[in-house]
């Protein structure tokens, strides 16, 4: 209703839950510093512009924590510079643009104000590739794709992040920049026994 899209642009609402809305536009929070915390656990899909980017959590400086339960795809922007967000739940995450590698800054610079040690963890995450800096800048610990398999564009995906563990599942290929300046990283997971590709030594 356009009762429940205002509250959404409210700039003074710091905790947002709406278990009705089942589709989240573009742009919903864009910006907002005010919210700290959004659960919205109906939300199955989000809108897009451009075919794949939804900059609904992007810039929200203050965001510490998000639920979205039943979301299924990521999008490009989403919450790129939340710089306080640690606490994200996102249990159904399957992929990036439905199974599109051209996606990016989806977790750009996510948590890197915080001093927590947090864990980004997509337990069901299974993309066919990932690159432009999806994960730049994160400020996560530790940042776990188990599931990942077949991955085939890591260009500049964790350039400058701050994990010590990088879990990328069973990645059967490494783009060039994919770990420039990840200073903090000493472990690095690959599930699988195939022999990797990697292009040349700017990968890391």
């Amino acid at each position: 209703s356009e009762d429940t899209l205002e509250e959404l642009f409210a700039e003074t609402l710091e905790n947002y839950q709406n278990d009705k809305i089942t589709k989240l536009p573009v742009y919903a929070f864009y910006k907002n510093t005010g919210i700290k915390k959004a659960n919205l656990n109906n939300v199955d899909t989000v809108e897009v512009i451009y075919a794949r980017n939804n900059y609904s959590f992007s810039e929200c400086v203050n965001l510490e924590e998000v639920s979205l339960e039943k979301l299924t795809v990521l999008q490009n922007y989403m919450f790129q510079n939340c710089k306080k967000l640690t606490k994200i739940n996102l249990p159904s995450i399957k992929s990036f643009n439905s199974g599109e590698q051209s996606f990016g800054y989806t977790f750009n610079n996510t948590g890197i104000d915080s001093t927590d040690k947090w864990k980004l963890i997509l337990r069901n995450l299974v993309g066919i590739g990932i690159n432009r800096g999806v994960f730049a800048g994160c400020g996560a610990t530790v940042i776990s794709l188990p599931r990942m398999s077949g991955a085939s564009g890591y260009g500049d995906c964790f350039r400058g992040c701050k994990a010590s563990i990088i879990d990328i599942g069973g990645t059967i290929r490494i783009y060039s920049s994919s770990f420039t300046d990840a200073q903090n990283l000493d472990t690095l997971v690959i599930r699988k026994t195939t022999v990797l590709s990697l292009p040349n030594i700017s990968a890391f």
